[in-house]
């Protein structure tokens, strides 16, 4: 796939996660902790149980982009 991200052009490949709601949950879970502005838009609170990221994440599809410069490891939610 292609993406124009911040001007440049990059290459790779797409997952998207949506079967998995364990998967979805947990990249979820780093989204909110890096960009915790988004809980509002997604219904999720600052003091949010993991039950309750879970729940929201049943309405979510995540798309998971590794660019061909940079790898995307899977998601380490231990440390989030």
């Amino acid at each position: 796939m292609q993406l124009r991200l911040a001007g440049r052009e990059l290459y790779g490949t797409a997952q998207v996660l949506v079967d998995d709601p364990a998967q979805v949950a947990d990249a979820l879970t780093i989204f909110l902790a890096r960009f915790p502005s988004a809980r509002r838009a997604l219904g999720v609170s600052a003091d949010a149980s993991p039950d309750a990221i879970k729940h929201a994440a049943e309405h979510q599809i995540v798309v998971r982009i590794a660019t061909d410069d940079h790898p995307a490891d899977p998601p380490d939610t231990e440390h989030v």
